[in-house]
């Protein structure tokens, strides 16, 4: 069983600090083997997760730049291939752009056509 991408977050450095030996404590408890190099214990107030930026000294989230060049690179693709790009391409490369919702809000779901009306 794998439990991944989760974070937590308190008041303070020592209040968060309790929490995140209470979780790895409760977590090595009950069985689990934790991955550490995958792991950060130690609170942080940036962090990069699930490919967002999150900043909670300037209370920002966003998209790094790698993200963001990829991102365009997969634009210039299907405006270049539009006759040659398959359903699965479209789809792959809307995905990317959809993940980008915590930042950009619906309007990428609105641009890629996954809204429900």
């Amino acid at each position: 069983m794998f439990l991944d991408d989760g974070w937590g977050t308190n008041v303070d450095l020592s209040s968060a600090s309790a929490d995140a030996l209470f979780v790895k404590d409760s977590l090595v408890k009950a069985g689990f083997v934790i991955n550490d190099q995958k792991s950060i214990w130690l609170p942080v107030q940036n962090l990069l997760w699930i490919g967002i930026m999150w900043n909670s000294i300037q209370y920002e989230i966003s998209i790094p730049g790698r993200r963001i060049s990829d991102c365009l690179n997969t634009i210039q693709f299907v405006l270049e291939n539009k006759s040659h790009v398959s359903a699965r391409q479209l789809a792959m490369r809307s995905g990317k752009l959809i993940s980008m919702k915590p930042v950009y809000g619906n309007l990428v779901r609105l641009m890629t056509g996954t809204c429900i009306y």
